[in-house]
Protein backbone atom coordinates (compact mmCIF):
# COMPACT_ATOMS: atom_id res chain seq x y z
CA UNK A 1 0.00 0.00 0.00
CA UNK A 2 1.47 3.68 -0.65
CA UNK A 3 1.15 6.35 1.37
CA UNK A 4 -2.37 8.33 0.35
CA UNK A 5 -2.27 11.50 -1.68
CA UNK A 6 -4.25 14.42 -0.15
CA UNK A 7 -7.13 14.85 -2.91
CA UNK A 8 -6.57 11.45 -4.51
CA UNK A 9 -9.80 10.08 -5.76
CA UNK A 10 -8.82 6.52 -7.24
CA UNK A 11 -7.23 3.79 -6.73
CA UNK A 12 -5.27 0.77 -8.64
CA UNK A 13 -6.03 -2.32 -7.75
CA UNK A 14 -4.32 -5.58 -8.29
CA UNK A 15 -6.75 -8.74 -8.94
CA UNK A 16 -6.62 -11.91 -10.03
CA UNK A 17 -7.01 -12.36 -13.43
CA UNK A 18 -10.54 -14.89 -12.47
CA UNK A 19 -11.73 -12.12 -10.41
CA UNK A 20 -10.95 -9.23 -12.16
CA UNK A 21 -12.71 -11.20 -15.48
CA UNK A 22 -15.45 -11.80 -12.75
CA UNK A 23 -15.95 -8.18 -12.26
CA UNK A 24 -15.81 -7.09 -16.07
CA UNK A 25 -18.60 -9.54 -16.63
CA UNK A 26 -20.79 -7.90 -13.21
CA UNK A 27 -20.74 -11.37 -12.15
CA UNK A 28 -19.09 -10.57 -8.86
CA UNK A 29 -20.19 -7.41 -7.63
CA UNK A 30 -18.18 -7.19 -4.31
CA UNK A 31 -14.37 -6.96 -4.41
CA UNK A 32 -12.70 -7.98 -1.10
CA UNK A 33 -9.89 -6.71 0.79
CA UNK A 34 -8.22 -6.84 4.03
CA UNK A 35 -7.20 -3.63 4.32
CA UNK A 36 -9.27 -0.10 4.45
CA UNK A 37 -8.30 2.76 2.13
CA UNK A 38 -9.72 6.56 2.02
CA UNK A 39 -13.33 7.05 1.97
CA UNK A 40 -12.85 9.60 -0.44
CA UNK A 41 -11.73 6.96 -2.71
CA UNK A 42 -14.77 6.68 -5.65
CA UNK A 43 -13.33 4.45 -8.30
CA UNK A 44 -10.89 2.02 -9.20
CA UNK A 45 -9.00 0.69 -11.89
CA UNK A 46 -8.44 -3.11 -12.00
CA UNK A 47 -5.00 -4.03 -12.62
CA UNK A 48 -5.28 -7.87 -13.99
CA UNK A 49 -2.26 -9.84 -12.17
CA UNK A 50 -0.55 -12.74 -14.07
CA UNK A 51 -0.36 -13.42 -16.72
CA UNK A 52 -1.96 -10.36 -18.19
CA UNK A 53 -0.21 -7.90 -15.85
CA UNK A 54 -1.95 -4.87 -17.72
CA UNK A 55 -5.34 -2.49 -17.08
CA UNK A 56 -8.39 -4.58 -17.77
CA UNK A 57 -11.04 -2.22 -16.85
CA UNK A 58 -11.92 0.18 -13.93
CA UNK A 59 -15.04 0.63 -12.05
CA UNK A 60 -17.02 3.26 -9.64
CA UNK A 61 -16.60 2.07 -5.83
CA UNK A 62 -20.73 2.78 -4.61
CA UNK A 63 -19.91 1.89 -1.09
CA UNK A 64 -17.08 0.42 1.05
CA UNK A 65 -18.26 -1.65 4.20
CA UNK A 66 -15.86 -3.55 7.14
CA UNK A 67 -16.29 -6.30 9.77
CA UNK A 68 -15.13 -9.22 10.86
CA UNK A 69 -14.43 -12.16 7.70
CA UNK A 70 -17.79 -13.81 9.30
CA UNK A 71 -20.17 -10.73 9.11
CA UNK A 72 -18.78 -9.69 5.58
CA UNK A 73 -18.93 -13.05 4.70
CA UNK A 74 -22.60 -13.32 5.39
CA UNK A 75 -23.59 -10.14 3.74
CA UNK A 76 -21.85 -10.66 0.47
CA UNK A 77 -20.75 -13.88 0.41
CA UNK A 78 -23.25 -15.07 -1.99
CA UNK A 79 -22.37 -12.06 -4.89
CA UNK A 80 -18.45 -12.16 -3.93
CA UNK A 81 -17.56 -14.78 -6.78
CA UNK A 82 -15.44 -16.49 -4.29
CA UNK A 83 -16.48 -20.24 -2.25
CA UNK A 84 -16.43 -20.00 2.00
CA UNK A 85 -13.30 -21.70 2.10
CA UNK A 86 -11.36 -19.43 -0.56
CA UNK A 87 -12.92 -16.64 1.41
CA UNK A 88 -11.78 -17.65 4.92
CA UNK A 89 -8.46 -18.80 3.29
CA UNK A 90 -7.49 -15.30 2.32
CA UNK A 91 -8.44 -13.73 5.40
CA UNK A 92 -6.57 -16.34 7.33
CA UNK A 93 -6.32 -14.76 11.13
CA UNK A 94 -6.94 -11.28 10.17
CA UNK A 95 -9.64 -9.82 12.33
CA UNK A 96 -11.02 -7.44 9.94
CA UNK A 97 -12.24 -7.70 6.52
CA UNK A 98 -13.64 -5.13 3.76
CA UNK A 99 -16.31 -5.32 1.14
CA UNK A 100 -15.92 -2.69 -1.80
CA UNK A 101 -19.51 -2.90 -3.52
CA UNK A 102 -19.20 -2.35 -7.04
CA UNK A 103 -21.39 -0.16 -9.49
CA UNK A 104 -20.73 0.83 -13.16
CA UNK A 105 -17.81 -1.06 -14.83
CA UNK A 106 -15.86 -0.18 -18.02
CA UNK A 107 -14.14 -3.09 -19.68
CA UNK A 108 -11.37 -1.96 -22.11
CA UNK A 109 -11.48 -2.99 -25.44
CA UNK A 110 -7.72 -4.06 -25.24
CA UNK A 111 -5.84 -4.31 -22.63
CA UNK A 112 -3.39 -1.28 -21.36
CA UNK A 113 0.06 -1.44 -19.47
CA UNK A 114 1.01 0.63 -17.29
CA UNK A 115 3.81 1.92 -18.58
CA UNK A 116 1.60 3.46 -21.29
CA UNK A 117 -0.49 5.42 -19.48
CA UNK A 118 2.35 7.72 -17.21
CA UNK A 119 1.12 6.68 -14.15
CA UNK A 120 3.84 6.45 -12.52
CA UNK A 121 2.65 3.38 -10.65
CA UNK A 122 3.70 0.07 -10.05
CA UNK A 123 1.92 -2.84 -9.83
CA UNK A 124 0.63 -2.68 -6.25
CA UNK A 125 0.55 -5.33 -3.71
CA UNK A 126 -2.78 -4.68 -3.12
CA UNK A 127 -3.58 -0.77 -4.26
CA UNK A 128 -2.30 1.83 -4.37
CA UNK A 129 -3.58 5.94 -4.53
CA UNK A 130 -3.21 7.38 -7.85
CA UNK A 131 -2.40 11.04 -9.16
CA UNK A 132 -5.19 13.54 -9.55
CA UNK A 133 -5.99 12.75 -13.35
CA UNK A 134 -5.27 9.14 -13.53
CA UNK A 135 -8.63 8.10 -14.54
CA UNK A 136 -9.43 10.50 -16.74
CA UNK A 137 -6.20 9.76 -19.01
CA UNK A 138 -7.45 6.28 -18.92
CA UNK A 139 -10.67 7.18 -19.87
CA UNK A 140 -9.17 9.24 -22.58
CA UNK A 141 -7.11 6.05 -24.08
CA UNK A 142 -9.97 3.49 -23.55
CA UNK A 143 -12.13 5.94 -26.27
CA UNK A 144 -9.24 5.66 -28.49
CA UNK A 145 -9.44 1.78 -28.27
CA UNK A 146 -13.19 1.74 -27.67
CA UNK A 147 -14.48 0.22 -24.68
CA UNK A 148 -17.27 -1.86 -23.06
CA UNK A 149 -19.47 0.41 -20.40
CA UNK A 150 -21.87 -1.88 -18.34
Amino acid sequence: MASRPSSNLVILLSIHPEYAQAILRRKKLVEFRKYRFSSQVKHAIIYETRPVMKITGFFEITAVDEGTPLQVWQKYGAIGSTDRDGFFSYYGSHKNAVAISIGHVTKLVEPIALSELDFNARPPQSFQYLPDGCLEKLKAAALNIRASIY
